[in-house]
Formats: structure tokens, C-alpha cells, sequence
């Protein structure tokens, strides 16, 4: 099952890359900035480059229009139930870092089914 989300993982980032090489996307260098300093936070002992950068946020730019395009966007019944999930898992839930992460993660697989059937 690792083997094949792994697997899936790839294919997902392989496409997204050929979205990103099909489309104009201007990302203003403080944007830039702030990914890396928000990424080198949360990950000390790593640095991160403009190039690394831009593409993750390009990615994430492709993935919400995607969404917004086609009304991908998760329902509360989705939310609370992965809310519960890492609950049960004994992780925190009441704030909205968490929500935010859930929310992104639950569209961002909405997205990615949405393109493998297309």
C-alpha cells in the first residue's frame, strides 16, 4: 500500500508539473520569500531555494484554481469527519492550523481524482 501511494504521489506531481509548464504564472518574489522563510520554520536544518519555492507555490496556486474552476472545494461533512480521524489519533483539532491543513489536504485529493478522470 506504501508502494502505490508513493507510486500515486509521483504521478500526481508529475502532472501538476505539466500544468505548471502549460501556464503563465507570474509569482511576485516576496511571495518567494515568505515560502521559504515559513518553510525553513518549520524545517530548521534544511534551506530551500527560490526555484523549490516557486514551484510549490505555483503547485498550490494550479490546485486551488482547479478547484475554484470546478467547485472542488470540500464540504463540512468531509472536514469534520478527517477532524474526527485525527482526533482519534490523539492529535489536537481545536485550532485552525489544523482546519486549514485538513481543509487543503481533502481538496487537494478532490483535485487530483478529479484530473485522473480526466
Amino acid at each position: 500500500a506504501e508502494k502505490q501511494s508513493f507510486k500515486q504521489e509521483k504521478h500526481r506531481l508529475k502532472v501538476l508539473e505539466q500544468i505548471a509548464e502549460n501556464s503563465k504564472i507570474d509569482i511576485p518574489q516576496i511571495m518567494v520569500d515568505r515560502a521559504k522563510q515559513r518553510y525553513n520554520q518549520l524545517n530548521a536544518n534544511q534551506e530551500i531555494t527560490d526555484e523549490k519555492a516557486i514551484k510549490g507555490i505555483s503547485n498550490h496556486l494550479i490546485i486551488y484554481k482547479i478547484a475554484q474552476l470546478e467547485n472542488l472545494n470540500p464540504t463540512e461533512e468531509e472536514i469534520k469527519t478527517q477532524l474526527n480521524y485525527y482526533a482519534s489519533r490523539g492529535q489536537k483539532v481545536d485550532n485552525s492550523e489544523t482546519y486549514d491543513y485538513i481543509y487543503s489536504a481533502v481538496q487537494n485529493n478532490k483535485v487530483f481524482e478529479f484530473l485522473e478522470k480526466h
